[in-house]
């Protein structure tokens, strides 16, 4: 007892944990990485409900929250529309400050902080990068390169990613590594093929690495998508607007604070579940949604845990700082430590709640952490005037492709009109669909938001522009940088300037261009910018330098003109917006295949959850340890315990007597084994998860054989039902003649094949005996066995049987139709009796199922596939039908794969005597002295035709074991016997006529009597007599056909004279 305390109690110390870390993540969120977060468990558990029409059309439901009462939560809503008035820029950080700020002071001791401080602040400021370190220098910090080499892998771990690096192309694999990419091939292009890359010579690398160019491209993509500086978010970036968290107003000497997105917005449960759980009858539908509840009101309190906490610290710090946030005094010092003491909460859980929110009051908007600071808060609120100059800048409308406003998937933001008309015509040339527009670097990120709410997916722009969209709309862009052949136009204009000419670039000018200056022999001056903001500063530098030509961008244009500065703008050629519209297609398609590839992997798991959970059969999957990491529901009945009780323990330890454990080791398979568990016998099938040679894991099913053993007596009974069951095997063919096991053991080795089987042979050899033994002795013997005589149908009636029919199909279907016998016999055996009498119509249908494998039933437009066995039989010579036109050859050779001759009862005489002991054993009621005088009556006719063969002979046995008892004397039944005689020779061949007479002398000369043959001799003549030999009319009147009459009178010497 003590001991299952201790584990529930671990068990719920695990839970606390768990809840805990979670409520602490959501307190640290931002509202945006927030509503994500809930958006992404919304898609998850149903029990979350999201607004349609999001925050609007929550606020004017006017219906009670969950979490607050109905006058709470209207004190709540806030309209987002008046915030825009006053909207304050971010406070410009350094890099050097960012930096500092991440290192884990806790985890370095005095020497290595300082140490990485030092090296922090010898970062160039421009780049991020880390210049030549000599010799000097480590003397001079007093460091060897050891501890040096630490420092800087542990600033590369910081963000922004890239930073440390040596150069662009160490910035570039820094990049890469912190994205997890492991393929080596863009390492290595940028090792050795970045210049190569970047003027987009995808062929020429593709050669030289012997891979293809769409990896390359792939590469390419990939590398355009990174940073060539980590330095772009600092020294000078353009303003950044933001919307605060939380709205505080003083009323009535009162802080009254209000969230723009409260909880009882962000969270709430959906109704219409809860009332579906409520109606859930079963315990597996009452669980799901008992645990999808329990985890939405986890969530909503994680949420509103995270609003009060902020409540909190907000009404302590205002009260605090009232002077200050109202306007009419200085910050007070106010350290957050103090605030976690008064409040009791450790120091990080301020941090966390006060992590990227801001707050709005009479003064402004400020950080919530600038009410703890001890440093005057410089943020600026932008005026109505300027936000509204702004505003205009932005596109109100971009060109459309199609009268319902929408724009193509790929979208152009071009910097001047004259890209705009490039784009134009390299359009209108190559038949490409891209929507262009314009926009400045400030404005390009509104505009490309207002692209992608009309449909647009991938953008192409200039590299400045590039990292401005991709750093605020997190959109795939793909960069139409500028190479040699867009200068050249240009340098020769420079060429003939008397002066230094200056180049300004975003980012480094091309190394090519530089070498064209050089050899061109052009007094150049080359400038970089990462910032708008440092456009006019190099501007002036470049003149202060004694530039007399500008050659740049449309971002370097105005300053040149402020300043006097010739200013001439390169613009891409055609060559270059078109190889990045290319990209952006092949970025597209890849985008597209993407999205394919995961919906069709979320199809598929939804498959395999569907697979998972709607089978008998109880599954476990463990790792390598044997810890079950999945289970299904009937694996929860075997183990008698709950899933999440069941899951992370090994299986051994919830199913005893599992040989899993050898499985793991030796990595083999353990199939239908018996074991038991408790008092269930189970079925047990295990199999090693098996991946490059290494054991993963392994997958466990067990089946109840109880259960199983009730499912396949049911399956049974239902087959039986309805005739579609095999009753022999080749144990009840009896014989054994040298012929007779011939055919025997041909049949056993056919059994073994799914080929198609023939067997001739006359009636009442027992085709259908061999047909039923083979289904028996083949794999198929579980399925069904469906016989069916082709000859005892007409054509139509027949067609319907074999092949079902749709309802309406004809006058008098079934209503919803039928299935036919083909159908019936999938998984099985259908046995085509007396092919040979079947329709030459029907035929083509059915050598066509033979063919395909496939089955249309009357009526219906659909083919069905069916997986059959088929087994033919026939009396007749089918080659003669052929040459007779009523047969077709190509079915016979379709069905004669493999042939069984089945032989007569007369060419196997030693097997009548064990077939008769075989009906005496049958024919149990009669007694010793009856049972001799059958086996006398019987042994005497041995040497008899046997016409109808084993069907005669029993047919015969049955008629003197019911004389027999019935205790007839044996004259009466020579009487019978010889009628029997006559009855069974009408039909026979000439030849066979004659021996069987011959036969019948012998048998009258042992019986000792004549007098039957007399009497039906005189009838002969009486008959003929009396209609002057007419012999049809004789016939009928003797109920004996014509033929048979010529017979009786030839055996009797009848004649007309």
């Amino acid at each position: 007892m003590n001991r299952a305390r201790l584990e529930q109690k671990e068990q719920l110390k695990v839970y606390m944990s768990s809840r805990q870390v979670e409520s602490l993540q959501v307190l640290a969120m931002s509202t945006q990485n927030l509503e994500k977060f809930i958006s992404e468990e919304q898609m998850i558990n149903p029990m979350l409900e999201l607004p349609e029409n999001g925050i609007e059309a929550e606020m004017a439901e006017n219906t009670p929250s969950i979490l607050l009462s109905q006058h709470q939560y209207n004190k709540e809503r806030t309209d987002v529309s008046s915030l825009l008035e006053n909207i304050p820029e971010k406070k410009s950080e350094s890099l050097e400050d960012y930096l500092i700020a991440q290192l884990p002071v806790n985890e370095l001791d005095s020497k290595q902080y300082k140490l990485c401080k030092k090296i922090i602040r010898y970062l160039d400021r421009d780049t991020g990068f880390l210049p030549e370190m000599t010799k000097t220098l480590l003397n001079e910090w007093n460091v060897d390169a050891e501890e040096l080499e630490s420092a800087i892998r542990l600033i590369r771990t910081l963000d922004p990613a890239g930073v440390c690096a040596y150069d662009m192309r160490d910035c570039f694999k820094l990049q890469l590594e912190r994205r997890g990419v492991t393929d080596r091939i863009p390492y290595e292009i940028i090792d050795d093929y970045l210049k190569e890359l970047a003027e987009r010579k995808f062929s020429g690398i593709s050669r030289h690495m012997k891979i293809s160019t769409a990896r390359v491209r792939e590469a390419y993509v990939l590398i355009q998508s990174l940073s060539p500086h980590p330095t772009e978010n600092f020294n000078g970036s353009e303003t950044q607007y933001i919307v605060p968290d939380v709205i505080a107003e003083y009323e009535n000497q009162v802080w009254v604070l209000r969230f723009l997105r409260p909880a009882a917005v962000m969270v709430r449960l959906n109704h219409e579940y809860i009332r579906l759980a409520k109606e859930a009858e079963d315990t597996e539908t009452i669980n799901y949604f008992a645990n999808k509840i329990h985890r939405a009101r986890q969530l909503a309190a994680a949420v509103q845990q995270r609003e009060d906490t902020i409540k909190a610290l907000l009404y302590y710090a205002l009260e605090e700082q009232k002077e200050y946030a109202l306007g009419n005094g200085a910050k007070r010092k106010l350290q957050q430590k103090t605030i976690a003491e008064r409040l009791g909460v450790h120091p990080s859980t301020i941090n966390r709640a006060l992590k990227d929110k801001y707050i709005k009051v009479p003064i402004g908007i400020i950080p919530m952490k600038g009410l703890f600071s001890n440093r005057e808060n410089t943020t600026v609120v932008e005026s109505n005037q300027r936000l509204k100059e702004r505003e205009k800048k932005v596109i109100e409308e971009v060109p459309s492709v199609d009268s319902k406003g929408k724009v193509s998937e790929i979208c152009l933001i071009a910097p001047t009109e004259k890209m705009l008309e490039l784009n134009q015509s390299v359009c209108r040339m190559y038949g490409k669909k891209v929507t262009a527009c314009i926009a400045s670097l400030p404005d390009a990120a509104q505009v490309v938001h207002k692209l992608q709410q009309r449909g647009a997916k991938i953008f192409i722009s200039r590299k400045g522009t590039k990292k401005k969209i991709e750093e605020k709309c997190h959109v795939p862009v793909i960069d139409v940088g500028l190479n040699l052949s867009d200068y050249v136009p240009l340098m020769e204009q420079a060429a003939r300037v008397k002066g230094k000419v200056a180049f300004f670039s975003y980012g480094l000018v091309p190394e090519d261009v530089r070498s064209m200056c050089y050899l061109m022999e052009i007094d150049a001056l080359f400038y970089s910018f990462y910032k708008i903001s440092q456009c006019d500063s190099i501007v002036r530098k470049a003149i202060h330098e004694g530039a007399v030509l500008g050659i740049g961008g449309a971002n370097t244009a105005p300053p040149s003109e402020k300043y006097g500065l010739e200013h001439l703008i390169v613009e891409n050629s055609p060559q270059s917006l078109l190889a990045a519209i290319e990209s952006a297609e092949q970025m597209l398609h890849l985008q597209k295949e993407e999205a394919k590839k995961q919906e069709e992997l979320k199809i598929l798991l939804q498959r395999y959850d569907l697979a998972l959970n709607f089978t008998h059969d109880a599954i476990f999957a463990v790792d390598q340890a044997g810890k079950i990491e999945v289970m299904n529901g009937a694996a929860e009945k075997i183990a008698e315990c709950k899933r999440e009780n069941a899951v992370g323990k090994t299986l051994w330890e919830i199913i005893s007597d599992t040989r899993v454990k050898t499985v793991l080791q030796d990595g083999k398979r353990q199939l239908n084994s018996i074991m038991k568990h408790g008092n269930t016998t189970l079925l047990s099938n295990l199999v090693p998860i098996i991946v490059d040679g290494q054991i993963h894991g392994a997958l466990a099913a067990y089946q109840d054989v109880h259960v199983l053993q009730k499912h396949e007596q049911k399956l049974r009974i239902q087959l039986s039902e309805k005739g579609l069951v095999a009753k022999y095997h080749f144990s009840d063919i009896i014989g054994d003649s040298t012929r007779m096991r011939s055919a025997v053991r041909m049949a056993e080795k056919f059994a073994c094949s799914d080929a198609t089987i023939l067997l001739h042979g006359e009636t009442g050899t027992g085709k259908e005996l061999f047909a039923q033994s083979i289904h028996s002795a083949s794999e198929r013997a579980e399925g069904p066995f469906v016989a069916v005589n082709c000859g005892s149908l007409p054509k139509d009636i027949l067609e319907a049987e074999l092949f079902g029919y749709e309802e309406g199909a004809f006058t008098g279907a079934s209503k919803g139709g039928k299935m036919g016998l083909f159908e019936m016999a999938h998984g099985g055996t259908i046995f085509l009796d007396e092919i040979g009498e079947m329709p030459l119509g029907t035929q083509v249908q059915l050598l066509r199922v033979l063919q395909e494998r496939e089955i249309r039933r009357l009526g219906s437009d659909r083919v069905t596939p069916v997986n059959i066995r088929v087994i033919a039989a026939t009396n007749r010579d089918l080659l003669k039908e052929i040459r007779e036109g009523n047969f077709r050859q190509d079915l016979f050779f379709r069905i004669n794969v493999l042939s069984i001759e089945i032989p007569p009862l007369r060419e196997r005489r030693e097997d009548i005597a064990p077939i008769c002991e075989y009906l005496l054993e049958k024919l149990m009621p009669c007694g010793e002295e009856e049972r001799q005088l059958i086996r006398s009556v019987l042994d005497m006719r041995k040497n008899y035709a046997w016409p109808g063969n084993v069907r005669q002979l029993s047919n015969l046995a049955e008629r003197l074991y019911i004389l027999c008892s019935q205790g007839e004397d044996r004259e009466f039944i020579r009487n019978v016997l010889n009628i029997f005689s006559m009855e069974t020779t009408q039909n026979l061949p000439e030849k066979m006529m004659e021996d069987d007479v011959a036969t019948e002398q012998n048998v009258l000369k042992v019986e000792g009597k004549s007098s039957f043959h007399e009497r039906e001799r005189n009838k002969l003549l009486r008959v003929l007599n009396e209609n002057n030999f007419a012999m049809n009319k004789s016939a009928q009147i003797l109920e004996m056909n014509r033929s048979t009459l010529w017979r009786k009178m030839k055996k009797y010497g009848i004649t007309k004279e």
